[in-house]
């Protein structure tokens, strides 16, 4: 009876932490970007875009090691085996990624490609140094040490870009922020863990993390792809300008929709993991979080597509008005992805990582072909967007049917988590709607000022009136951390 109250208290206190760390880092970055967006061209964004882009294909330079590290059993000889496998998988990817930098630049036709990949090259050693410390923390559930290094790399990485932007560097001042942002987040993980490695290696060790790792990398591979696909269509079949319309649209949906998921995702694993052998606790875990994760994103995304034309002239200026129609579309492909995010810690946690990559390959073999087709054919960064969200929909009744079968929950549960978030969020629309039309004439950040304020106050009535014990539960679960802190 102890166990499930603790397992709450440690979700909302980890979520809580993570979010702090997170957060702060990226309201900071947010911050830079919206000065970058005024010191940057279009086609400033786009060429470093091209190396970005390269890069989060191979993001990966512990090759799952460390989420391999947090779901064994501790152990000083794997973790001393994880860290210098990771290390030789970093400085391999960074020699992998110089040589093929003119691979960019003829994909993209864009020989600035070549020049900022190879910086950015740099990253794989610089992150697999400190992977292995961060995955120990998250294993002990010790979020909010989180905070220092992330604040950290992204203030360094977002003060360095506007100096350098400042100064004349263009796309370079994005990449080489890049570089001091990792460099600094790795030497402060160094500082604050205790734990040092040794010369010690047991390839028998060695055996299943390397299993688990790549099964967790091939999911995540095939996820990038999902996610990327639509960038290097753009890159390929437009330009770098826009794709740096494209790139920054998806700025604010990413950093309050998309990075609020990935922080679940990273609190659920090590949690999921420990009940991994309680059925019935997986299944109300996984409902509660979809219920609590949907009530959150859902106004939010209806929110943003509402207000997106005063929020991209008031955030970035009247130079970037061709983002606000994917703004518009963006979102609610953001919030259809929410809602199964988090399924992949599900899988990670009952020890079968490789669904992530069946689902995923089932998902690309249908995105690549959609998305290849609305840029070659349509030439407009509209259409893909408008694709992406009909392919995020196609994601969600795929995902949904493949967890609920792994967990033995009925179909109807999942859909019944969604009702709060879904009514609450149509009674916003009608509000938000009447008050733009209201402010017509008025400055934008007036405009977006009142219809924020308006959705939030009638979001918040909806959910109170029509889901009361929503609103009170998660009450009362914040109450019991507060009590027990």
């Amino acid at each position: 009876m102890s166990q499930k109250p603790s397992l709450a208290n440690a979700t909302v206190i980890g979520t809580f932490w993570v979010y702090l760390s997170s957060y702060s880092g990226k309201f900071l970055f947010f911050i830079s970007t919206i000065i970058l967006a005024r010191l940057l061209s279009k086609d400033d964004f786009g060429v470093a875009g091209y190396a970005l882009l390269l890069i989060s294909f191979i993001q990966f330079p512990d090759l799952g090691l460390a989420t391999a590290l947090i779901y064994f059993k501790k152990d000083s000889k794997l973790t001393n085996t994880a860290f210098w496998l990771s290390l030789l998988t970093g400085f391999s990817l960074g020699l992998f990624t110089f040589l093929i930098a003119p691979l960019a630049g003829m994909f993209f036709s864009d020989d600035r490609a070549v020049g900022v990949t190879r910086v950015l090259a740099l990253y794989f050693p610089l992150a697999s140094l400190g992977s292995i410390q961060e995955a120990l923390f998250i294993k002990d559930l010790a979020f909010k040490n989180k905070i220092l290094p992330q604040v950290a790399e992204a203030s360094s990485r977002g003060i360095s870009a506007i100096v350098l932007a400042w100064f004349g560097f263009g796309a370079w001042s994005i990449v080489i922020s890049q570089i001091i942002g990792t460099a600094i987040q790795t030497s402060i993980w160094w500082l604050m863990s205790s734990w040092r490695p040794t010369l010690e290696f047991s390839t028998t060790l060695a055996k299943p993390l390397l299993s688990y790792g790549l099964r967790i990398i091939g999911g995540n591979i095939l996820a990038t792809t999902l996610l990327n696909t639509d960038y290097l269509c753009i890159g390929y079949f437009l330009n770098a300008a826009a794709l740096g319309v494209y790139t920054l649209a998806f700025r604010i949906p990413e950093l309050v929709i998309m990075q609020f998921c990935t922080i679940l995702g990273n609190v659920l694993f090590p949690i999921y993991a420990k009940i991994q052998d309680d059925p019935e606790a997986m299944n109300k875990a996984l409902l509660i979080t979809v219920r609590y994760v949907t009530v959150i994103t859902f106004p939010i995304g209806v929110g943003l597509m509402l207000v997106a034309e005063p929020l991209v002239l008031t955030t970035f200026g009247q130079k970037w008005v061709e983002a606000i129609p994917v703004m518009q579309i963006i979102p609610f492909y953001a919030t259809l992805r929410s809602i199964t995010y988090h399924y992949g810690s599900v899988y990670k946690s009952q020890g079968k990582p490789e669904l992530v990559i069946h689902l995923n390959l089932f998902l690309v073999i249908f995105t690549v072909p959609v998305l290849w087709y609305a840029t070659s054919h349509y030439g407009t960064i509209v259409a893909v967007a408008q694709a992406q969200a009909v392919l995020a929909f196609l994601g969600v009744i795929v995902q949904s049917v493949v967890v609920s079968n792994l967990l033995n929950i009925q179909y109807y549960r999942i859909a019944e988590s969604l009702r709060p978030g879904i009514i609450g969020s149509i009674v916003m629309i009608f509000p938000v709607l009447a008050s733009l039309q209201f402010l017509q004439g008025f400055m934008p950040i007036i405009q977006l000022t009142v219809s924020v304020l308006v959705g939030a106050v009638v979001y918040a009535l909806a959910l109170w009136w029509l889901q009361r014990e929503i609103v009170n539960h998660g009450i009362k679960t914040f109450q019991n951390v507060r009590a027990k802190r």
